[in-house]
């Protein structure tokens, strides 16, 4: 999954592909258009854990046919070194960097269909779950 990053601090990309049996992620499961998300209008974007020292800004998410389309803004902080950090830094990283979704998996089917998971945030990480499909980088326009 593709992720952009830019200068400006805006951040884009997909934090979830739809997938099937078929196409599951590196963790045997899947999402789909029918899997209960219960996504709230905004939604917090950390750096790595959802701890509150490694929060770094605010997104949106959307839903199309491709998966769950991510729109934030990064936000100059003070991370847990209390070092400050500029935008640019994750602009300079965003070729090692992928939008995942947080939450909890409350139901998941025998064949690895994830039936619910409610999202609670979006991260940005070195290891996704699902791992990267071609380019996704054209998603929903209606996210800003």
């Amino acid at each position: 999954m593709m992720t952009r990053i830019f200068k400006s601090g805006k951040v884009s990309g997909y934090a979830i592909v739809w997938g099937s049996p078929e196409n599951p992620d590196l963790q045997g499961e899947y999402f789909t258009p029918e899997t209960e998300l219960n996504i709230p209008d905004e939604l917090p974007l950390y750096i790595g854990e959802p701890l509150p020292e490694n929060l770094i800004g605010t997104s949106k998410v959307e839903a199309d046919g491709h998966g769950i389309y991510v729109s934030g803004q990064i936000e100059p902080h003070i991370n847990k070194f209390g070092v400050d950090i500029p935008v640019g830094y994750y602009h300079a990283l965003q070729d090692i960097l992928y939008l995942a979704s947080i939450g909890s998996k409350s139901e998941v089917s025998d064949d690895g269909w994830i039936i619910k998971f409610p999202i609670i945030g979006i991260t940005l990480t070195v290891t996704p779950v699902q791992p990267p499909q071609g380019d996704e980088s054209e998603g929903s326009e209606g996210i800003e």
